[in-house]
């Protein structure tokens, strides 16, 4: 199926081994029709046009052989986008362009990354997320941008190494809910800014992984990455099963205003790294139980507990 600088409307059951849609064409699924792709023998949907997904509409990719969906242009789903059995579930490369996630999308069993956000691409999310059995979950490169709204809901399963990977000069806010369980290296990664106004729940690594790193990244231009995470009045943060809680890498920086709790540590609940910075704001809360180690700081690193803020250790 192909179109070029023209409107595709699906209006009820089609099928095709892939997709091709070039810009300025656009592509519609109406409520109640399905686009089933199956058995693709390279990109399932290549997108340079934009397509929109109406409430009721649906899109199923079942076995491609490389990527599910390749988009380089703005996308709207207001129904459901189902992916299985693929090499990235989808991969959004368009500049300033955007994916609105109004609906539901559901990805499994890929080999690589389930979403992958890269070359200044945005993704807004007001509704559900579901990404399942892969090697990274949702990964934000290059100057991406994240928004998950307060009814927003992320969940991200057997992640065999990053649940979330938010990476070069990538800006993050959350305000819904984002559950990471049973990931490899890390559950949350970020050399970017991530800032927390609603919740984070990150259980089970698989063995020796860390709930979360705030990342301090040198690539080979000799430019420096050094991630920030912010922990808001509202924002509660909590890992459950790991060998290290809450990592800060040097010169990275932690604010917790809000609620961090780390419980089952087999190592450390808090390690600063020499010369990060970590603030718990009057009125926030940290507590740490069920570890080796709850806190340790490396030299020149910085622990300020203000005035008001509670940092808890419970062996």
């Amino acid at each position: 199926m192909r179109g070029a600088g023209s409107v595709v409307k699906v209006s009820s059951a089609a099928a095709a081994l892939h997709v091709t849609l070039t810009f300025p064409a656009r592509m519609g699924i109406i409520s109640g029709a399905v686009l089933l792709i199956k058995d693709s023998p390279g990109n399932a949907m290549y997108l340079t046009g934009e397509m929109l997904i109406q409430n009721g509409g649906a899109v199923t990719i079942n076995n491609a052989l490389q990527d599910a969906i390749l988009a380089y242009h703005s996308m709207t789903n207001n129904g459901t986008i189902s992916i299985t059995k693929c090499s990235n579930g989808i991969e959004f490369l368009g500049s300033s362009d955007t994916l609105f996630n109004h609906g539901e999308i559901d990805i499994s069993d890929v080999t690589f990354s389930a979403l992958l956000m890269s070359s200044g691409a945005n993704l807004v999310n007001t509704r559900v997320i579901t990404l399942n059995t892969c090697f990274d979950g949702l990964v934000l490169v290059t100057s991406s941008t994240a928004y998950f709204s307060g009814t927003s809901q992320v969940t991200i399963e057997n992640s065999s190494d990053e649940g979330i990977s938010a990476r070069h000069n990538v800006e993050v806010l959350n305000e819904g809910v984002i559950t990471i369980d049973n990931f490899g290296a890390h559950g949350l990664r970020s050399y970017g800014s991530f800032v927390n106004d609603g919740q984070i729940d990150i259980t089970r690594d698989v063995s020796g992984g860390t709930g979360i790193k705030i990342d301090s990244f040198s690539c080979c231009s000799g430019s420096v990455y050094l991630g920030s995470i912010t922990n808001t009045g509202a924002g509660i943060i909590q890992i459950d099963h790991a060998e290290t809680g809450l990592l800060c890498e040097p010169s990275t920086t932690l604010l917790n205003e809000g609620s961090i709790d780390i419980t089952d540590c087999s190592g450390t609940g808090f390690h600063m790294e020499p010369r990060s910075d970590a603030a718990l704001a009057d009125g926030s809360v940290m507590m740490l139980s069920e570890m080796y180690d709850p806190v340790i700081i490396d030299k020149e690193a910085t622990l300020d507990v203000q005035v008001g803020a509670e940092l808890i250790a419970d062996l």
